[in-house]
């Protein structure tokens, strides 16, 4: 596994939530009874748009992790993403540093 993950990270795999339909109306029921604490059949129009808002938060946030992870393998300067001075700018002690200050 990557070295960069703790040992937490593999002791506690994460499941991902499906895409499909009627995983994201269980994800959404889940988020609404575990998250909010309402009862599907008494909850308010509300609570189900902030249910619906935390799983999106949690696709999200999903997508999110991938993209760390996978930034966090790269060495230093091999990301395109990054312009070739943020990369100098990371990898350069600033002068004071240098002097000995």
């Amino acid at each position: 596994m990557n070295e960069m993950l703790s040992p937490v990270a593999e002791t506690f795999p994460i499941q991902s939530p499906g895409r499909d339909l009627a995983s994201i109306k269980r994800l959404i029921a889940n988020k609404l009874v575990f998250s909010i604490g309402k009862d599907p059949q008494a909850a308010r129009p509300e609570d189900w748009f902030q249910a619906t808002a935390l799983a999106v938060r949690d696709h999200l946030v999903e997508r999110w992790m991938k993209t760390t992870r996978a930034q966090y393998a790269q060495p230093l300067g091999t990301n395109p993403q990054v312009s070739p001075l943020a990369d100098l700018c990371r990898s350069k002690k600033p002068a004071y540093w240098r002097s000995g200050a």
